[in-house]
């Protein structure tokens, strides 16, 4: 028979009977905790380690995925811990072909491979629309529409929809009032310049002997298009949209970069002059590369202006007259980036733009600087600023922005143009193959024959390719579908 315990000595057995079991689940709590984050034991060193964190996606979707040639066991959208070093992975999906990446992993870092585009082994090329003649096209910024040009002094232009899977087209003509005194003059030729972001307008370039005229296209209400150069009687050889009203803009003319506003018929001052380049960043930035004069000397400089300064930031200041200088930036997880090459480098510099009166060195501080093997021909950032690209004739160099990684690439033919097709993929057209590649240049795939110096477009759905195609009779406009079922 056994002995009841005094009371306190029972309190005392039951406090320590409940700690251990709450130091236990505790214990087991935070190992979950800890093993959910990844952390593990090297059994190497003997030390406690946080694995990297590795999200998967595809389109598209149901990709088997493996790590260093073991199944996971669940396909595209996953996820997977996966231990700091150098690993191997692929997507499988019957009908395509298989996706492979290298990537070295860091302890405790989130790694994206959500970007992976599977290409189908079979691509059949499908006419779209057919055309006799073929001038030249360009892609809307969001990859809606295609606007097509046939002849070099035609007014009129296709506007192709691609938003669905039945493509549309219509005609949009230049109005008489935005082509007075042109119409009819021998050596007239237009072509398309560029769209604005909001996808509805279109700078136009006439060409006549040497002599532009800029008319700002209304793809929605072509009537309502203007004829920029005779409405404010100045030339440009330059000009970007500043906003979405299809009123504002800046522009270079005679070396002058100004501020225009169509809507109230005005011209601003010079604000930067000598200059030989200008983009214009987020409806706020203007870059420019322009001459500045010392001892004598007119040398390269890049710098930066905020729409309503009194002046623009000095950036960059070349050291001789012949280095040729570019200068773009863009804004990334709410840090700004500016990209300035000169000569064969490229400087990469983080911070907050500044503005008139900032003292630059104290807002953007380097970040990363890279060289290439031939002079520049190409410095643009990725649709959402992932990445920087800095291109020569046949190498590019990519930088990506999150993990502070360079990515060289020597292309097998020299001269490509390559083009960004979405925020991941760049597009070439050398070698009359549109090919499409990653951001550092894995899984490249040529997709289809195309003719080289047309546009290219990925469905905003990424269900097709668009390119054009030569055939004996004319052109077509093509695509190649991506997602098979």
């Amino acid at each position: 028979m056994s002995r009841k315990l005094p009371k306190k000595q029972e309190v005392i057995r039951r406090t320590a009977v409940y700690s251990a079991t709450s130091l236990i689940i505790v214990a087991f709590a935070t190992f979950l905790v800890f093993l959910i984050l990844g952390y593990r034991l090297d059994t190497k060193n003997g030390q406690i380690e946080q694995n990297a964190l590795v999200q998967f996606d595809s389109s598209p979707t149901g990709a088997t995925v493996s790590i260093d040639d073991v199944v996971l066991g669940s396909s595209t959208g996953t996820k997977a811990n996966v231990s700091p070093s150098d690993h191997h992975f692929t997507f499988k999906k019957d009908g395509y072909e298989t996706w492979n990446k290298d990537l070295n992993t860091l302890s405790g870092t989130l790694y994206w491979l959500d970007y992976a585009i599977l290409i189908p082994k079979v691509r059949t090329p499908e006419n779209v629309l057919s055309y006799t003649q073929l001038e030249t096209s360009l892609t809307s910024p969001k990859s809606r529409y295609i606007l097509v040009h046939k002849t070099p002094a035609d007014i009129n232009f296709d506007l192709v929809d691609i938003k669905n899977d039945n493509v549309t087209s219509k005609t949009v003509t230049i109005p008489a009032s935005a082509t007075t005194g042109l119409i009819g003059k021998k050596n007239l030729s237009f072509s398309i310049d560029s769209w604005d972001s909001s996808e509805r307008y279109v700078l136009i370039r006439a060409l006549r002997d040497s002599v532009s005229q800029w008319i700002v296209l209304d793809t929605k209400s072509p009537e309502n298009s203007k004829n920029i150069t005779t409405r404010l009687d100045i030339d440009f050889t330059s000009l970007k949209f500043y906003d979405t009203s299809g009123n504002i803009f800046y522009g270079l003319s005679s070396g002058d970069i100004r501020k225009i506003d169509l809507g109230a018929g005005t011209i601003s001052r010079s604000i930067i002059s000598k200059a030989d380049s200008l983009s214009i960043f987020d409806a706020k930035w203007i870059f420019y590369t322009a001459k500045s004069t010392t001892n004598g000397t007119e040398l390269p400089v890049a710098g930066i202006y905020r729409d309503g300064d009194d002046s623009a930031t000095l950036v960059y200041s070349g050291s001789k007259a012949e280095d040729k200088l570019a200068i773009t930036g863009a804004n990334y997880r709410n840090k700004d980036y500016l990209a300035v090459a000169h000569g064969q480098a490229t400087d990469v510099l983080i911070g907050t733009f500044p503005g008139f009166g900032d003292n630059f060195s104290e807002f953007m501080k380097l970040d990363a600087s890279f060289s290439l093997t031939a002079p520049l021909t190409r410095l643009s950032f990725s649709q959402n600023a992932d990445y920087l690209v800095a291109q020569t004739d046949s190498v590019f160099e990519t930088y990506y922005l999150e993990h502070h990684l360079n990515y060289h690439n020597d292309l097998a033919t020299a001269a490509p143009k390559l083009n960004w097709i979405n925020n991941d993929y760049l597009w070439s057209d050398f070698g009359g193959n549109l090919t499409i590649r990653e951001f550092d240049g894995a899984n490249a795939n040529n997709i289809m024959p195309v003719i080289s110096g047309q546009d290219a477009a990925l469905s905003s759905n990424a269900k097709y390719i668009y390119g054009f195609q030569k055939t004996s009779s004319g052109f077509l406009l093509s695509r190649v579908k991506l997602i098979l079922n």
